[in-house]
């Protein structure tokens, strides 16, 4: 951590940290991104992590799940909020007539169509998920038993033991499926799909909300001149890039929860 702070690069990986987010796991690249005049094959502008710090680029992990990382999760969450909320009352290119659309908010009980893991206690001790001494084998050769202790911020919980299996159409009476049509969207309920997966047809996309995001970071960086002011649809833009790992070590991880405001992690994750 002292290496850390008193390097000379540590303004820019200070500013690395910032901009993604306070992620406890950043995935690390390594690469560049070349600019070309497509008339004379000139090069017009390199960015290249060799200058970086470490030799890597930081970006977001970009999960979804809060017991990975808070910070990365709850971008996603202010995403879908606005994907939901456009989808209600208009807004990002959403018109406000959506508001004389019919609105439906269908809530299934996953459990009743098949197994999934769960957690159970006894005198405050985790039982084990699903055992099964003589388990059987499905149609699709998975083993119908989990000798599991999830805890409780386990990603398992709820996830079928075996997602070819579950009955996830059987979980919509068939005559609301009909009556209600929402036939086409029965594949998606419960944990094979996302009701972001169909959010075009009654709203704006994830997609669409990080593409502004990304406009406007790209902004940010022309405006403080990280980035060379060229009409993207004049150059040729050639990149490569290639994983080189994630995470921070014990001391970044001290100094990035300072710089962010973000918490600690657990040990598993440095």
């Amino acid at each position: 951590m002292i290496a850390r702070l008193n390097h000379p690069d540590y303004d820019r990986w200070a500013n690395q940290i910032k901009r993604t987010g306070g992620c406890r796991q950043p995935i690390h690249l390594r690469g560049k991104v070349d600019h070309y005049d497509p008339a004379t094959g000139h090069l017009l502008h390199r960015y290249t992590t060799r200058t970086e710090p470490d030799g890597i680029l930081r970006v977001p992990c970009k999960t979804r799940r809060a017991s990975r990382c808070p910070a990365c999760a709850e971008t996603y969450r202010a995403d879908t909020y606005h994907l939901i909320r456009a989808g209600l009352v208009g807004g990002k290119g959403v018109p406000e007539t959506v508001t004389t659309h019919p609105t439906l908010f269908v809530t299934l009980t996953a459990p009743s169509f098949g197994a999934v893991h769960t957690r159970r206690e006894h005198n405050r001790k985790a039982q084990p998920c699903h055992a099964r001494r003589n388990a059987t084998t499905c149609p699709h050769g998975r083993v119908m038993s989990c000798n599991a202790r999830h805890g409780k911020d386990d990603p398992r919980l709820g996830e079928p033991l075996c997602p070819d299996c579950y009955d996830y159409t059987g979980s919509v009476p068939e005559p609301d499926l009909a009556e209600l049509r929402l036939a086409d969207w029965a594949h998606m309920l419960g944990f094979r799909g996302h009701f972001s997966t169909r959010s075009r047809h009654y709203s704006t996309t994830l997609g669409d909300i990080r593409a502004d995001r990304e406009h406007h970071a790209r902004l940010n960086d022309i405006t403080t001149g990280r980035l060379p002011l060229f009409d993207e649809d004049t150059v040729l833009v050639i990149s490569e890039w290639e994983y080189a790992g994630k995470g921070h070590s014990l001391g970044d991880q001290l100094l990035a929860a300072a710089i962010t405001g973000t918490q600690l992690g657990g040990v598993h994750d440095l």
